[in-house]
């Protein structure tokens, strides 16, 4: 019923591709195709009035100019130009011109049909969303069990990978956080080098409260410490999800945030 490319760039005129649904939509549509062809089937007879042989006359479109102009050079004999032509602008060796009124007539429908178009297009759309309505929580819901079938799809694909199952362990009262991580990879950097002949250089990571509590991570520009950071903690996230992890091992105690 809608364009679904129309509706990602916001193109609410091309949006109704459907004629039998939107009737009025394309009845305008077809409107302005059929003004468009009356504008191209003007071009021989304006050529002949310019006396002009040579490759076919085109309309040229100039920004704060207008549309539907023709461009001559600025060396044309102004005596073959007819009287009924105006001067719109010029440019390095060219001239531009509004042909006569048969063009501009044709124009101006042209332009009043864009309106209509715009006031039918917005009609259509608030007729499409109140007959949606009733099914707005119907499809509300719908939408969202797909995203979950594709999140679970997603971990299916990543646990029949080279990802390990993450181990998330319970803590004793008093003993803090902990998170070990054995070979550890950025899942996006290690996604991006799949095809590349550079594999990703893993790291480890051991915090805990009967170890090391905190690590200072310092380095070159351009070093990994960030990439470094985010990983320890894409991993946990993803632990944390129930997804498994790009690692050889990853043990984890349940954490209540990670804080940045």
């Amino acid at each position: 019923v809608l364009d679904a490319g129309a509706a990602e760039r916001d193109d609410k005129l091309a949006l109704f591709s459907c004629p039998r649904t939107f009737p009025k939509v394309h009845g305008v549509m077809a409107k302005i195709a059929s003004i468009r062809q009356d504008l191209a089937d003007l071009l021989p007879a304006l050529q002949s009035e310019l006396a002009l042989s040579g490759p076919p006359l085109e309309y040229v479109s100039i920004q704060n100019q207008g549309d539907f102009l023709i461009e001559l050079p600025d060396d044309f004999d102004p005596d073959r130009i007819p009287k009924s032509w105006s001067k719109i602008g010029s440019a390095r060796g060219v001239c531009r011109y509004q042909p006569g009124p048969a063009v501009g007539q044709k124009v101006a429908a042209l332009e009043l049909a864009r309106e209509f178009l715009a006031l039918e297009c917005d009609a259509a759309w608030a007729a499409f969303l109140r007959d949606f309505r009733p099914y707005l929580a119907r499809i509300r819901r719908l939408t969202d069990a797909l995203a979950e079938v594709d999140v679970l799809c997603g971990f299916a694909a990543l646990s029949a990978s080279d990802y390990v199952r993450p181990e998330v362990v319970e803590t004793g009262e008093g003993e803090g956080a902990l998170v070990e991580i054995e070979d550890g990879r950025h899942p996006l950097l290690d996604a991006a080098a799949a095809d590349s002949a550079r594999p990703v250089v893993p790291n480890a990571a051991r915090l805990g409260s009967r170890g090391v509590s905190a690590l200072v991570v310092s380095g070159p520009n351009m070093g990994g410490k960030t990439v470094y950071i985010k990983q320890c903690a894409l991993l946990c996230l993803m632990a944390h999800l129930g997804c498994f992890v790009p690692a050889r091992s990853f043990r984890c105690s349940v954490l209540d945030g990670i804080y940045v």
